[in-house]
């Protein structure tokens, strides 16, 4: 198991009390290139308004065609617009998918 830590930033949200925000994400599971797998994130959030969230759910990735699509489904537990269910897809896409079988992938950013 490999613990993932990321960074994201979100801009340019509507049809809320915030336009912005940055979220620190940590998940534990088993890292891979080549296989699909699942895991259990959790996300601190702090929007632009100066109000937190804070986010569990449950991750699928997939690998198809040298990218890693992750799909998280959860609820927000705590803080801003705690109680929601959200949804969340982040396509990652891998210049060197061969590299898997010798140097390794170097870290990934999604757009």
């Amino acid at each position: 198991m490999t613990e993932i830590d990321a960074d994201v930033t979100y801009s340019s949200c509507i049809g809320g009390p915030v336009t912005a925000g940055t979220a620190a994400v940590t998940s534990t599971a088993q890292a891979s290139c080549l296989l699909s797998g699942s895991s259990t994130v959790t996300q601190q959030t702090s929007w632009n308004s100066g109000a937190t969230s804070t986010t569990t759910g449950d991750t699928i990735a997939t690998r198809p065609l040298g990218q890693t699509i992750v799909v998280t489904r959860g609820t927000v537990t705590a803080g801003l617009f705690a109680d929601a269910q959200f949804t969340q897809t982040v396509i990652f896409v891998h210049p060197d998918p061969l590299a898997c079988s010798a140097t390794g992938v170097a870290p990934s950013t999604a757009p």
